[in-house]
């Protein structure tokens, strides 16, 4: 496993400037090949949902076909967190203490519905960055769509003062 700082997408380096000084020599990102349609048909109609939900919304030109292990992933754990969701619900509806269930022996205990949550939530999490479905993933992914033309100017009024504070 490789030690140190993740490497960063040359895209981020343009943005701070750092591509003409320190990486010049660095090859191009490799792109990878295909795009993601419709769902695997193995997957349940919620997690077929799920990966719709997440295809429509996703980054444009980010996922390709070497990711769908990982969206499949993503569409069975956020199905799974949104069932034990709705089981929670349906047991907090007449619960006056939510969150909690009574054992054999009349003991409150957490319900293992949480558990299940707290473990999707955790796995979604780290899923999120890898598909670029967070703001700070989407960051070196690439740019954004110019609004206007005044936008346009104040994003190059806001590249010359970057080059002048690196020519310091």
């Amino acid at each position: 496993m490789k030690r140190g700082r993740k490497n960063q997408p040359t895209a981020l380096h343009r943005l701070h400037g750092t591509i003409e000084t320190r990486h010049r020599q660095r090859p191009p990102d490799i792109a990878a090949p295909g795009t993601l349609g419709e769902p695997p048909a193995d997957l349940t109609p919620a997690e077929q949902d799920s990966w719709r939900h997440a295809i429509e919304h996703s980054p444009a030109g980010i996922l390709a076909r070497i990711d769908e292990s990982i969206m499949r992933l993503w569409s069975v754990t956020e199905a799974r967190y949104l069932h034990a969701k709705a089981m929670q619900d349906a047991l907090d509806s007449g619960n006056k203490l939510p969150l909690l269930v009574k054992t054999r022996a009349g003991d409150l205990t957490p319900s293992p519905y949480v558990g299940i949550m707290n473990k999707s939530a955790v796995l979604m999490l780290r899923m999120v960055e890898q598909l670029g479905f967070c703001p700070t993933a989407r960051v070196g992914l690439g740019k954004a769509e110019e609004a206007d033309e005044e936008d346009g100017r104040w994003l190059q009024v806001e590249e010359l003062r970057r080059k002048a504070a690196n020519a310091r």
